[in-house]
């Protein structure tokens, strides 16, 4: 079996990947060539596809290849069956991680081996790459080297937590990414009501990466402007009035109260503000 120790000292690794969507093909993508690679997983047709394609060896059920490492990117509701499944067929010195950031090494259960979390903290997209992707991770010590080399491998950064409150966590994960395509699409079909269609996703998209520009160097109440930073009634007044009812509507009002208590943080005028809050809070 090999050891963690001697898998990260000549810097390779033998990883058994276990899945076939999004996130492990992103794998198979990324490590190419990197490490001894076996690709497990329920869709056999999609495991022998992905396998021919990227070189790497299919796993059988009942096999045990010697791997340092099982990562599972599966459905959190399936990994522990499928733990419980493997931990019958592999010796307790390979470890199970996870790709899970709702849940932490508990997930697995109380099997008798390293367990671990390693969650891809960005949004995968069809065809990515892990490249640049900084890697969440939950672990005991010993377990660190073998993450380290297979987030190397992957060309990624890994951040080892001590602690971590897993549902807090990628509740605040789901709102970035997520909320902010939602936010996006939302205020797409107001930029092409406003301007009869003319304005488009590009636009949108502009005005969007200046933003995640300035908070890749800067503070979120460094970069905050528009009218509740100005702390300017007039013209949030303005919005509403053109909003009207609705859902886009009531974002906007509580998008805006969280812009509130960001300008106040970012020495905006208390009154006008307290204003502001006033007169979002009325229906």
């Amino acid at each position: 079996m090999s050891s963690a120790s001697s898998g990260t000292s000549k810097g390779t690794l033998c990883l058994g990947l276990y899945g076939t969507g999004r996130l492990a093909t992103a794998m198979l993508r990324s490590l190419r060539g990197s490490c001894q690679l076996h690709l497990r997983a329920r869709d056999l047709v999609a495991r022998d596809r992905l396998a021919a394609e990227f070189g790497v060896q299919p796993w059988e059920a009942g096999a045990s290849p010697d791997l340092d490492l099982v990562y599972f990117a599966v459905a959190d509701a399936a990994v522990p069956e499928l733990g419980l499944q493997l931990d019958a067929e592999l010796p307790e010195a390979t470890a199970f991680v996870h790709a899970s950031g709702a849940w932490g090494p508990e997930l697995f259960g109380d099997l008798p081996r390293r367990l671990g979390q390693l969650h891809p903290l960005r949004s995968l997209q069809a065809g990515a790459r892990l490249q640049g992707t900084r890697f969440v991770a939950r672990a005991p010590g010993e377990l660190a080297p073998v993450l380290e080399t297979l987030v190397a491998q992957l060309g990624g950064s890994l951040r080892l937590l001590q602690q971590l409150d897993t549902a807090l966590y990628h509740a605040a994960a789901a709102m970035l990414a997520n909320g902010v395509t939602a936010l996006f699409a939302e205020a797409l079909e107001l930029f092409q009501r406003a301007s009869g269609g003319e304005l488009t996703q590009e636009d949108a998209h502009g005005l969007l990466q200046t933003v995640c520009e300035g908070l890749a160097e800067r503070s979120p109440e460094a970069v905050l402007t528009g009218p509740v930073r100005r702390a300017d009634l007039g013209v949030v007044e303005r919005h509403l009035a053109a909003l009207g009812e609705g859902e886009a509507a009531a974002l906007y009002r509580q998008l805006s109260l969280s812009l509130v208590r960001l300008a106040a943080r970012a020495g905006s005028d208390a009154e006008p503000l307290r204003r502001i809050a006033e007169r979002l809070r009325q229906d």
